[in-house]
């Protein structure tokens, strides 16, 4: 909320003085009304907050940044969870590579549904028809935050 008296900024909560030295308690701007704030000398006026977008999928102008790039970033930011999550395994898979020690089965079924749901995610991405589809995809609840921001995936991974 912003509210603007004699060139400054109101805050709500905090108690205030108007030109003519007024006081005012601290819960006034809560309480009062339109006509209650104008009547203060100089007015007491809303000034509605610049609207503000999400800078990952906008322009600061509110327009939707390229198509285009913002797939590649998002299938880039897939990416890199996928190998997030794999990578507390690579070892395993080094070892089987250079010793012959198996890999074990669910360390292998793991990994592959990694795979697999990442390369589900990029597809959605790809698929995405505008910025309004990408950005359902990526604020949805599988997928919170955009960046996989779930530690993993859902039980079925």
């Amino acid at each position: 909320m912003s509210y603007k008296y004699n060139g400054g900024t109101l805050a709500l909560d905090v108690p205030f003085k108007d030109t003519a030295g007024t006081s005012y308690p601290g819960n006034w701007l809560r309480l009062s009304n339109a006509t209650q704030r104008a009547a203060v000398p100089g007015g007491i006026t809303w000034v509605q907050p610049a609207q503000v977008f999400d800078s990952r999928f906008y322009l600061a102008n509110g327009d939707a940044k390229p198509l285009a790039g913002l797939k590649s970033l998002w299938i880039e930011k897939q990416k890199r969870f996928a190998k997030d999550l794999l990578v507390k395994s690579d070892w395993m898979v080094v070892r089987a590579a250079e010793g012959g020690t198996a890999i074990p089965s669910d360390n292998k079924t793991y990994r592959a549904a990694v795979r697999t749901k990442s390369k589900e995610r990029e597809d959605q991405i790809t698929a995405a028809s505008d910025a309004a589809a990408l950005i359902n995809l990526i604020n949805n609840d599988e997928y919170k935050g955009g960046t996989g921001g779930l530690k993993r995936w859902p039980a079925e991974v």
